[in-house]
């Protein structure tokens, strides 16, 4: 968007008029919900992301949607964190049921063929931004017929100085075999290795040698970076302190990440039940040293709480973290239980440049939750009942059952039965906060 010369090139493209296309980069997701929230920006329209448990300070992003004129959701799942709040909800078809194309990062372009239908009215996400297009007048830009003509227009933007280039690529071609850019329109089988140039003699770069076919000579080959020098540029950056730190109020450090048998925020693989038998439920680990101090265990119920908000989850004991950290997933948000989004914590301070927010690092206070019960219960009917409710919180959800209830096996009086009962049904409340907007 910086970029003169970028500009000019796609506004050609395009067949537009010179200076259609502003400088100025459009908001990062941040501060666009920052403005949102501020009233500044009035209706947005997200695509294929379910920011509500995704993005850090979720907080912000709920203020941000409620405040909104106009909420569009355009995704293949319903209900999620985010299209609960949309005014709008646009079908959007998954991979297999569209054509269209995927890239990986070896460079190897692959055709994907349509395998089934979408279902109801579900369309591929190009047609539905088209048609919205068309509506609001712009016929002549969004009249593509296929994703083959899409992927048509992307083929224009190659780009000499860095080598992009997929000219000699389109659906034909790739419906035989993918195809590896840059790829020139008269190459057939793409570039293995990007940076390889023959033909320039008496470089110091010069790592290897190529020969003429029809000549019989011996030419370098030389590894070329799209630099001017040729070399390849590294981006020194100095170490940065977090935004926040531990301190006496929140003296944990929380990171989050991934687990290797679900994705994102379980849209999907939350709907498959082998996947969901490996990792079944959120939790919180924690060094034994801190577990000790605090007087949990594994399956206590821990809540995880920042200047921002806080999560609920069961503990789990263990030295793959250190003493004073401690690690949540970031899978289980409200479609699994109450108080599960551990985005309800994070910071969203950015990286000045790369503009990425400060997701791995969070100073938090970790308290033991206590579960309130009559004196007429036992010891040993205490103790199931705190087993019972870790595991509720832990898994209910992820299995699709409704509101849990009480073994109707298990020795308890009729009146302890009930306020067991109402207990578990705070887990079934999830929609409850949720705020519409009038």
């Amino acid at each position: 968007m910086t970029s003169a010369g970028d500009r000019a090139f796609v506004e050609k493209i395009w067949d537009v008029p010179a200076g259609t296309i502003r400088p100025e980069p459009g908001l990062d997701a941040i501060s666009l919900f920052q403005k949102l929230e501020a009233g500044e920006v009035k209706a947005v329209w997200i695509i294929g992301t379910n920011p509500v448990a995704s993005m850090p300070n979720r907080a912000r992003v709920i203020a941000g949607l409620q405040r909104a004129e106009l909420v569009i959701v355009q995704d293949a799942f319903h209900p999620t964190e985010t299209s609960r709040y949309a005014d709008i909800l646009l079908p959007g078809a998954l991979w297999a049921e569209a054509d269209g194309t995927m890239v990986n990062s070896e460079r190897n372009v692959t055709l994907m063929p349509q395998a089934v239908p979408p279902p109801g009215e579900a369309m591929a996400d190009w047609q539905v931004i088209a048609q919205v297009a068309q509506r609001l007048g712009f016929e002549n830009f969004f009249d593509y017929k296929s994703a083959g003509e899409v992927f048509d227009e992307i083929r224009r933007t190659w780009n000499p100085k860095t080598g992009y280039d997929l000219r000699g690529m389109d659906y034909e071609k790739l419906s035989v075999n993918p195809l590896q850019w840059p790829c020139a329109p008269d190459e057939n089988e793409g570039k293995s290795i990007r940076y390889l140039v023959t033909g320039r003699a008496g470089s110091p770069l010069s790592a290897a040698s190529g020969t003429d076919g029809a000549h019989g000579v011996t030419r370098p080959t030389e590894i070329i970076f799209p630099t001017d020098s040729g070399k390849a540029q590294f981006f020194a950056r100095p170490f940065l302190p977090p935004a926040e730190m531990p301190d006496a109020q929140f003296p944990f450090a929380l990171t989050n990440g991934r687990l290797a048998h679900q994705w994102h925020t379980l849209t999907k693989t939350g709907k498959v039940p082998s996947l969901n038998k490996l990792n079944p439920g959120a939790f919180v680990e924690i060094h034994p040293e801190d577990a000790a101090r605090l007087g949990v265990e594994d399956g206590t119920l821990i809540k995880v709480g920042s200047l921002r908000g806080f999560a609920i989850y069961p503990a789990q004991v263990t030295t793959r973290v250190r003493p004073g950290d401690c690690f949540a997933p970031i899978h289980w948000n409200d479609q699994f239980g109450e108080n599960l989004c551990i985005n309800a914590t994070t910071n969203d301070a950015c990286d000045a440049i790369s503009l990425q927010p400060e997701f791995k690092f969070t100073a938090v206070a970790l308290e033991k939750v206590e579960i309130e019960m009559p004196d007429d219960f036992t010891t040993e009917q205490k103790k199931f009942l705190h087993d019972l409710l870790s595991h509720v919180s832990n898994h209910y959800h992820v299995n699709g059952a409704g509101v849990p209830v009480l073994p109707e096996s298990v020795p308890f009086t009729a009146s302890q039965r009930q306020h067991i009962n109402d207990l578990l049904a705070q887990f079934g409340k999830a929609d409850s906060k949720i705020e519409k907007r009038p």
